[in-house]
């Protein structure tokens, strides 16, 4: 038989990690003074779980932000600056030679599939077959090899993308 909640240890319990976030709000704040709005959206975008895209001029500590998110929360983060030239191996990790000389062809992933914060600099700079594979990441969690189709779940508990612009294409 479950045991009764006790609403006084479910309240104290609440008051303290309003007052860490509180804390933590407090301390960026300080450190990116003008950058209220990002660091709310940040934390909301973590404590709900769902991507955060920051949008800004260059020099408005956008990665700072996440990075020193990444450190208060000692998660393990994967960082990338996307290009219009980027391949899928620059995210996805390498393909093992040894199993491709055996003719299979398997992927060793990189850090992107064990993070638990990712975050995309530059997002919308990214090639379109990028930004399609990645479009599964930010919706179901999952990372599809775009080659073999193969699924691979993420661990991460939040995920950032930025940019300097928002584009103009609909693309």
């Amino acid at each position: 038989m479950p045991a009764e909640a006790d609403p006084k240890a479910e309240t104290a319990s609440a008051v303290n990690a309003l007052s860490g976030v509180a804390r933590a709000v407090g301390w960026l704040y300080e450190r990116l003074p003008g950058q209220y709005e990002a660091i709310i959206a940040s934390i909301a975008g973590l404590i709900h779980g769902e991507p955060t895209l920051l949008v800004g001029p260059p020099g408005t500590g956008k990665t700072l932000l996440v990075t020193s998110l990444a450190r208060m929360l000692n998660a393990r983060a994967y960082i990338t600056q996307l290009h219009r030239y980027m391949t899928d191996v620059e995210v996805f990790g390498p393909y093992d030679i040894k199993a491709l000389q055996e003719g299979r062809l398997v992927r060793n992933w990189s850090g992107i599939v064990t993070a638990d914060i990712i975050y995309l600099d530059e997002v919308f700079d990214a090639p379109s077959f990028l930004l399609r594979s990645l479009h599964s990441l930010l919706n179901e969690r999952v990372v599809y090899d775009p080659y073999t189709g193969e699924a691979k779940p993420i661990r991460a508990f939040a995920i950032f993308a930025s940019s300097n612009y928002v584009p103009a294409s609909p693309e």
